[in-house]
This record gives structure tokens, C-alpha cells and sequence, in this order.
């Protein structure tokens, strides 16, 4: 029942791996022999019992997956290395940006991420051609914030404006209007009992995110 753009929950450890710095190969362009790094952090992962790797540039600062740029919800703000991080500039990640601060008014910020900012992080979640978005729920053998119970709002509502369509309006109890864009795969479309187990994150006062049951917008 999940949205089609959400396909796995994964646990993450740190590698030991490096990110390769741009003074060595260009991070953000996609060349063969950046791959052998990737496939050693991805390996080790895979060895210790976990899913995924995260690996971190040579300051010790997050940069992305093996094969994902990473994203963290904290403060309201929808936060991911910038490039001066060593990640390769992903067109999903771009993607997910663009619809997050657009459709959700969320705010984005490019930082430097420290590897302990993401064991207190609200959610933490993957994106990549390959990955579309996924939620990490366990970092280091600790579990996410969202309890280790899977996708997170935020990372929810994205999935399903990455997914697919119509927009329709949504009135709070304070009066404000707010217009959605909702792209529900077909899986919740043919079952309509399963919507009123989502909740859609939309913007609220003092730049904070605001949760709806979805079941009273799609009404």
C-alpha cells in the first residue's frame, strides 16, 4: 500500500569508505572509476548485515549513499549536502527539491551534515534513479526517529508527488486554503481505506509543517 516511488526501507551504517574528493576524480560527474568506491563502501555495508552505506567526505561531513543523495528533515527544513560535499548533483534529488519547496513550501537547505545530525533527525530518506526515495530507518544500528515504523510524512507526501497528478484544494479550520498537487499510485486508488492511514505535510505559520489526515483532502 505504500506510494510506488517508496520502494524499500533500508538500514544505513557509516563506512569506512571515503567519498572520493573532487581534487581526485569530478564527484558530480558519473565516471566508471568512481563506481569501485561506491561498490567498496556498498560491499562492506553489505558484510557488516546492513542495506546501505553512507559515506562521508574527507572532513568527516555526510555525503551521500553508494548510489543516493541523502536527505534529512529537521526543524521543518527538508536539508542534503551541497556539492561542495563531494555528491554527484542527482536529478531525483533535484526533482525532490523542486516539488518539496514548491508543492509543500517546505524549506530546502544545502549544508554540511554531521553523521550524528542524522541519528536525531525527525526522517532521514534516500533518493536515486534506481533508489526513487527511500526511508532509512535504522543508522548505525540506532533507529530513525520515525521508530523505526518506516516512511516518515514528509518522505510519504514526496513520494507521492514524485509518483503521479490531479490538484485539489484543501481548506483548514483556521480558513486558510491550501492547493495540493496529489499523485497517488494506483495501489492506494483501489484502496481507499488505506488513505486514511497517510498524512499530508503541508506548509504552515513560522515556516513550520503542518500534518492533515489525506483522507480530508481527497473528500
Amino acid at each position: 500500500s505504500r506510494p510506488r516511488s517508496l520502494v524499500a526501507r533500508v538500514c544505513c551504517h557509516a563506512s569506512t569508505w571515503r567519498r572520493v574528493q573532487d581534487t581526485g576524480i569530478p564527484p558530480r560527474a558519473k565516471v566508471t572509476g568512481i563506481y569501485v568506491n561506491s561498490a567498496l563502501a556498498k560491499t562492506e555495508a553489505n558484510a557488516n548485515g546492513f542495506d546501505e552505506a553512507i559515506m562521508l567526505n574527507e572532513n568527516g561531513h555526510v555525503s551521500e549513499g553508494s548510489g543516493e543523495n541523502i536527505f534529512m528533515i529537521r526543524h521543518g527544513q527538508l536539508i542534503t549536502p551541497g556539492p561542495a560535499d563531494n555528491v554527484l548533483e542527482g536529478i531525483t534529488a533535484k526533482s525532490v527539491m523542486q516539488m518539496a519547496a514548491d508543492d509543500l513550501g517546505i524549506p530546502i537547505v544545502q549544508r554540511e551534515i554531521d553523521r550524528t545530525e542524522l541519528y536525531i533527525a525527525d526522517e532521514v530518506f534516500m533518493t536515486g534513479t534506481a533508489a526513487h526515495l527511500t526511508p532509512i530507518v535504522e543508522i548505525d544500528r540506532r533507529k530513525a526517529s520515525d521508530l523505526g515504523l518506516g516512511a516518515g510524512t514528509v518522505a510519504r507526501t514526496v513520494a507521492a508527488l514524485v509518483g503521479g497528478s490531479p490538484v485539489t484544494t484543501w481548506e483548514s479550520e483556521d480558513g486558510d486554503a491550501v492547493q495540493v498537487r496529489l499523485r497517488l499510485p494506483a495501489s492506494l486508488r483501489e484502496n481507499p481505506e488505506q488513505i486514511g492511514r497517510l498524512r499530508l505535510a503541508v506548509p504552515g505559520a513560522a515556516g513550520k509543517v503542518r500534518l492533515i489526515p489525506l483522507g480530508e483532502v481527497l473528500t
